[in-house]
């Protein structure tokens, strides 16, 4: 199933700004260290800041990802029919974690530094990116409906992917 997770180069809702080279650079990082590796998990929930991996939170495994246009789109395998079947209808999302400084902007947002690191993806009923379309190979576009606006935090990026 193919997800977009979040905008580059605009605020996404969590008023965060994702730089496409910033981005570009990361996403990479990521194939390289993660995905190709098979190490690309997505978890049920946020996980701690513990560099172990609890494998019961494992619900998924990221196959790809990619920039297409001005989103980032994760292809995810999950593990059960479950989630597949409440991300397709809408009801959950999923979000990136990851590690980097936010520089303020005039405007309130907060523009991702170039030291950015993208650590997992994780499901959640509250993407940060504005939701428009899942992409699944086995059906028809699916809309993700109207999401609440989450909270900024400001140094710890976490953004819908």
């Amino acid at each position: 199933m193919k997800i977009p997770i979040l905008t580059l180069d605009k605020p996404n809702k969590n008023g965060r700004i994702y730089p496409r080279e910033v981005m570009k650079r990361e996403l990479k990082r990521y194939r390289k260290t993660q995905v190709k590796e098979r190490r690309a998990f997505v978890f049920n929930k946020l996980p701690p800041t513990s560099t172990s991996v609890n494998l019961k939170d494992v619900i998924g495994l990221v196959k790809a990802i990619h920039i297409n246009k001005n989103k980032v789109i994760v292809e995810v395998e999950f593990h059960s029919d479950f989630y597949r079947q409440l991300v397709e209808e809408g009801k959950l999302s999923l979000r990136t974690s990851g590690m980097g400084t936010l520089i303020k902007q005039k405007d309130g947002t907060y523009k991702i530094s170039n030291d950015y690191e993208l650590i997992c993806c994780f499901l959640t009923d509250d993407p940060a990116w504005n939701p428009t379309k899942i992409y699944s190979p086995e059906e028809k576009n699916i809309s993700t409906g109207n999401c609440p606006i989450p909270a900024s935090y400001p140094y710890v990026a976490t953004s819908s992917i």
